[in-house]
């Protein structure tokens, strides 16, 4: 049987999450928006703008769902208001 301390399991935790971190950062990293930035309206708006811009970020696909399933033609869209979103 293979007996697991509690220094075993931080080192292999640090590794895990220090490779995490890598290849979250080699993807694209976090923005940091100010709290006193404005976006104006623009549809092409990505998610973190257009969400900070107090606008609505719809996606054709359930929440959290991978674009590639989301079909042919369908992108993601910011929305000015609920009125005008598809």
């Amino acid at each position: 049987m293979y007996k697991f301390t509690t220094a075993t399991l931080l080192v292999v935790g640090t590794m895990a999450s220090g490779d995490f971190l890598r290849v979250l950062n080699e993807r694209r990293p976090p923005r940091f928006y100010g709290d006193d930035v404005i976006f104006p309206f623009k549809a092409q708006l990505g998610c973190g703008r257009c969400i900070r811009g107090g606008y609505i970020y719809c996606i054709p696909g359930a929440e959290g769902s991978d674009p590639s399933t989301w079909g042919a033609g369908a992108t993601s869209v910011c929305c000015k208001d609920a009125a005008s979103c598809p």
